[in-house]
């Protein structure tokens, strides 16, 4: 079997370190945040600034690839837990979930089928159906044919004709939402990605026309003069690179602020200070000889930040 690509990006803790790392995931689930310091449409990834409450299905997601199923009876329970619930505010909610874990939320579903919960597939299908707002919900939908086949059946048998009929003017209405908020990439998202899969999925025609319009909505011009174009190119350039500018000074403190509450800030030890706080700490006489010979030498140079303060000191001592 072939060695599955995702899987080369996985980093292997201690077993003591997991199951720390396990126990702390499953207390803090509800309060955690992403720390991405930009989101990304394309990958539907929440940045810092995202409620957690608003990134649950994707949290979840990435638990589930992180710890895997059936390895560990405590994490399937968390996951089982967690999963009733988000189908139980699936069933009585209007809004239950914001846009990218609607969009999470059929995948999570088909990745937790060995866990056999018991799920009644057609009323999970509807209830995601009158939830759906948006067009890449309604294309999403067929994700459930790969784990209900007959009761997705039954449902498109009634439904499939009025989203094909309305699903390009749900579009429209995207694109006109996410341009007049200011979200570039989300309408570049729809526009390259979710259009065409509906095109497929629904087996519409790539009608120029329409696709000049959901283009016109977005705010791309095909009328206007050539000076008018470069004008309008010309000021999307400056506002792109404001934004971007904008974007770096954030990630910037963003990372500095993260760094600075990981490590701690940065005080004056003298070298007999931290000489003495290795000396008393390490357990083995060896290794602390070892590691005092690397400060006086202040190689490598990678670990030299972590004399630079008592947290970072700790933690250099704790590996």
């Amino acid at each position: 079997m072939e060695e599955d690509s995702l899987d080369k990006e996985k980093i292997l803790l201690p077993k003591k370190l997991e199951i720390l790392l396990r126990n702390r995931i499953i207390s803090e689930f509800d309060t955690s945040r992403y720390s991405y310091a930009e989101g990304d449409a394309y990958e539907h990834k929440p940045s810092v600034y995202v409620e957690p409450k608003n990134c649950i299905v994707r949290k979840l997601n990435d638990v589930l690839f992180s710890f895997g199923i059936n390895e560990n009876n405590q994490m399937d329970a968390f996951i089982i837990d967690k999963v009733k619930y988000l189908c139980t505010i699936l069933h009585e909610e209007d809004y239950p979930f914001s846009y990218d874990d609607m969009v999470e939320f059929p995948y999570l579903i088909n990745a937790v089928m060995p866990l056999k919960i018991d799920f009644d597939g057609s009323s999970l299908i509807n209830d995601y159906y009158q939830c759906s707002r948006f067009a890449e919900h309604l294309l999403l939908i067929n994700e459930f044919q790969k784990v209900f086949p007959e009761e997705y059946a039954d449902f498109k048998k009634t439904n499939y004709k009025t989203i094909k009929n309305n699903i390009k003017n749900v579009l429209l209405d995207d694109v006109e939402f996410f341009a007049s908020d200011g979200e570039d990439e989300r309408v570049d998202f729809i526009i390259d990605m979710v259009y065409p899969e509906i095109l497929k999925c629904y087996k519409l025609r790539d009608s120029i026309k329409f696709w000049r319009e959901l283009r016109m909505t977005a705010g791309y011009f095909y009328d206007l003069d050539e000076d008018n174009k470069k004008q309008l190119k010309e000021k999307k350039i400056r506002a792109e690179r404001i934004k971007n500018e904008e974007e770096i000074e954030k990630t910037n403190e963003l990372i500095k602020a993260e760094r600075d509450e990981l490590l701690g800030l940065s005080e004056e030890l003298s070298d007999e200070t931290i000489i003495s706080f290795i000396k008393i700490n390490m357990q083995d006489a060896k290794e602390a000889s070892e590691l005092i010979y690397l400060f006086k030498n202040k190689k490598p140079w990678y670990i030299w930040p972590f004399f630079s303060n008592w947290n970072r000191l700790s933690l250099l001592l704790a590996f």
